[in-house]
């Protein structure tokens, strides 16, 4: 298992005392909240699963750090501030004092695809991955991995197709992984809970 390995050119510079908008605790709040249901946390061997973004201004966006998955409850130190990135280069600038998430380029890929989308949330559950795979939703195909310039594109293809700041998609090449994006942090969530409300988790 490679999940969660930063497979991008990282770009960092480590900065302790980042300063981040007040929204930096709302989305603590929402990460907190889906790792006490178990879409965010880690697995026996130790890796982490789930990350969560939100936009500050045109393509730059905060993202919970690289390997938090498995911690309770995050504060601001777990976050980065993701400058720029760019998919051809396969390359994230970033600040703060963690790296930023393994999965930065596509919640990105995310931002650039639809500009009123101002959250991103990615979880991972078997139950729910199962249930929407099964059909009725978008996803990417099976043969693109998590955290390549391919799995961004793929994803902005398909945040292009649902033509809506909000939605949900599962990454079919990144078993359990499903991404949920809205105009704001509840949006995001509340597509997150229209699924667990089918396929409760």
């Amino acid at each position: 298992m490679d999940e969660g390995y930063i497979k991008y050119q990282s770009r960092h510079e480590e900065v302790n005392g980042l300063h981040l908008p007040p929204l930096a605790d709302d989305l603590i709040k929402a990460r907190d909240y889906l790792y006490s249901l178990g879409l965010i946390g880690a697995y026996v061997n130790g890796i982490g699963f789930g990350n969560c973004s939100f936009r500050t201004k045109n393509d730059e966006f905060v993202i919970t750090g690289s390997a938090t998955g498995e911690i309770k409850k995050l504060s601001h130190k777990h976050l980065c501030l993701v400058e720029k990135f760019s998919i051809e280069k396969n390359t994230v600038w970033s600040k703060g004092a963690i790296r930023a998430s393994s999965e930065s380029m596509t919640h990105g890929a995310v931002y650039s695809a639809n500009d009123k989308i101002n959250c991103v949330l990615h979880i991972h559950s078997r139950k729910l991955f199962d249930y929407m795979k099964a059909g009725g939703f978008n996803f990417t195909a099976q043969n693109i991995p998590y955290g390549t310039p391919q799995m961004a594109i793929s994803v902005m293809d398909e945040v292009k197709k649902i033509a809506n700041p909000r939605g949900i998609i599962v990454m079919l090449g990144h078993d359990e992984g499903i991404i949920a994006f809205g105009e704001n942090i509840q949006a995001a969530l509340d597509e997150i809970r229209e699924i667990i409300k089918k396929k409760p988790c």
